[in-house]
């Protein structure tokens, strides 16, 4: 019997997983300290059973309750999309341009991308969001401070888009990027009350988004993935629509109203205009993320 086609899929759900958690710091020291070393050895070890012991942890993690199985599903479908090699993934992303893409792409600047950008892997470092303007982060940043696992690594964000490009793709996808947004007006929103997300162990608290006109964001979101439909991870089948929201930190089940009440006791409407986007990433564990460019709309 031949196992190869099952090896290559249990050791793509292993990088997905991988990736999965490092988009949550709550998984951090689980992915140091279990994931991390086996995907080392995968890499260098093509043994068959070294990658079927590998693929154990994907099991244990599920059985454990750290990842439930439609969020790993949802990961590992558009992974096995994709062809080998796996260690394609592993490798580290070169260093990316700091810019402000204000132009329409040429038609010579789009065209190879969206040949690359319809196949390539995702990545969990890179993401296009919208900030508010950091002068309104304050009282955002007073809640996230202590009670937001990612507050070192995100800037107060709504994801439009995640997870995005390899470091190597970016100039590609920010021409994409940047005609996609021309058609898009620029519009308001407003952070008046919160709202949360239940899981099954944990709830997660956000502000939610008001915009004017309604359903702005929802109308960008679709911008950005009409224009890259690889990348449609945030509205699907499997997850429902596009649910824009900005995390302000993650609670019991027991909690979380309380601290919603208590943070809107004393809470005063943030209100901005939204007149662009911005692409972030970050290399490695170690840094946040940072802007490397920046998309305005209306062209």
């Amino acid at each position: 019997m031949d196992e190869a086609p099952q090896l290559v899929a249990k050791a793509r759900a292993l990088v997905a997983v991988r990736d999965l958690l490092d988009g949550d710091s709550e998984f951090a020291q689980l992915k140091r300290d279990v994931l991390g070393p086996a995907l080392a050895r995968m890499g260098a070890d093509p043994d068959p059973a070294a990658l079927m012991a590998h693929a154990t942890t994907l099991q244990q993690l599920v059985a454990c309750g750290f990842l439930s199985k439609e969020e790993l599903a949802i990961h590992v479908a558009a992974l096995m999309k994709l062809p080998p090699p796996v260690q394609a993934t592993l490798a580290p992303p070169a260093a990316a341009p700091v810019a402000s893409v204000q132009a329409p792409a040429t038609a010579e600047a789009v065209a190879p991308a969206e040949a690359s950008l319809s196949t390539c892997r995702k990545n969990f470092k890179c993401a296009v969001v919208v900030s508010p303007p950091e002068s309104m982060w304050g009282p955002i940043q007073e809640i996230r401070q202590k009670w937001d696992k990612a507050y070192d690594r995100w800037m107060p964000h709504i994801n439009l888009v995640w997870p995005f490009v390899h470091d190597e793709l970016q100039q590609e996808a920010a021409a994409v990027l940047c005609d996609a947004v021309k058609h898009v007006d620029p519009f308001t929103i407003t952070f008046a009350k919160f709202d949360k997300f239940e899981h099954s162990k944990s709830c997660v608290l956000f502000c939610n988004p008001e915009t004017q006109p309604q359903n702005a964001l929802q109308k960008l979101e679709q911008a950005l993935v009409t224009a890259l439909p690889h990348f449609n991870d945030l509205a699907t089948a499997d997850r429902g629509p596009f649910h824009p929201h900005l995390t302000v930190g993650q609670f019991s089940k027991n909690m979380v109203d309380a601290k919603a009440n208590a943070f809107l006791a004393t809470w005063k409407p943030i209100t901005f205009t939204v007149d662009h986007v911005d692409l972030i990433s970050r290399k490695d564990d170690t840094e946040p993320f940072t802007v490397r460019y920046s998309f305005f709309l209306g062209g």
